[in-house]
């Protein structure tokens, strides 16, 4: 039995989406070619050797995290081996996301800065949780409509 089928009964028992078989299925392919022995034949160390490859050659942290990991699910479900301890290259520090949500005082601020309609429409926004679009939408309707 090949390793793509192997590959899609394990995925299949493990419930794996569609797009995540067909990932696996790539990391896999692209191992293969990086070690061209029979599967049963891989270990650890070739592991290894292929992220430091992957690293060498500029691939970004994310695709190694996910090469990484479609091959950690190889070893465990399709070839059923213990890859060991694996020496793997460096990747940068998760980057601090920036707070998007104003407090109390930066929102006081906010609203001091504005003036009229686009105080009203912002105050809308803010307390009722509307978008943008649709504070617009309801500002040009309520200005274009005629008047009783």
């Amino acid at each position: 039995m090949t390793l793509e089928i192997k590959l899609r009964q394990a995925a299949a028992e493990q419930d794996l989406l569609p797009n995540t078989v067909k990932t696996y299925l790539h990391w896999g392919r692209a191992f293969y070619h990086f070690h061209p022995v029979r599967v049963s034949a891989w270990t650890g160390a070739d592991v290894t050797r292929w992220l430091w490859f992957l690293h060498e050659q500029r691939y970004s942290p994310s695709s190694r995290k996910q090469a990484l990991n479609a091959i950690a699910f190889i070893f465990k479900h399709v070839i059923k081996a213990d890859m060991g301890h694996l020496r793997l290259p460096p990747l940068p520090a998760d980057r601090k996301t920036l707070r998007i949500i104003p407090n109390r005082e930066e929102i006081a601020r906010i609203f001091a800065g504005l003036t009229g309609q686009a105080k009203l429409m912002a105050a809308l926004m803010y307390g009722s949780g509307l978008r943008v679009g649709n504070a617009a939408n309801s500002a040009s309707k309520t200005s274009t409509s005629p008047r009783p």
